[in-house]
């Protein structure tokens, strides 16, 4: 792949194969996080932009990191996510919830389980 090619490039598969064996973590999350950017004015969801946004502060944050890896994982292991108590503010919580509430409008295969996220969803961080 040349420099025009890279950087004029919207075939993100064959750009990822070439980073992913020298790149960090944070690079290849900010990388991935770059490659949605490129397409945000095909998003018809508001909150997609604010996972982009929680995504690149994730790479620059451990503490942020730590928090959002914290929720997904009440989100998925919960059968009664409780996510005001890992996210005080529910900043990070209203973005994960958001997240898993898109996939369950979107993602329909049916080894996607969504009924922890959906309860999560209804309880809209009141819990």
């Amino acid at each position: 792949m040349t420099e025009a090619e890279w950087t004029n490039g919207c075939r993100y598969r064959p750009m990822y194969e070439i980073i992913r064996r020298v790149a960090t973590l944070r690079q290849t999350r900010l990388y991935m996080a770059a490659c949605c950017r490129n397409l945000t004015n095909h998003f018809f969801n508001a909150g997609i932009t604010r996972s982009l946004e929680t995504v690149e502060l994730c790479a620059d944050d451990p503490h942020i990191e730590s928090t959002v890896s914290a929720l997904n994982f009440e989100m998925v292991t919960s059968p009664s996510p409780n996510l005001i108590s890992i996210d005080p503010t529910g900043k990070f919580a209203q973005v994960v919830a958001d997240a898993w509430a898109l996939l369950d409008e979107t993602w329909t295969s049916p080894d996607y389980s969504s009924i922890p996220k959906q309860k999560a969803s209804e309880q809209r961080l009141n819990g």
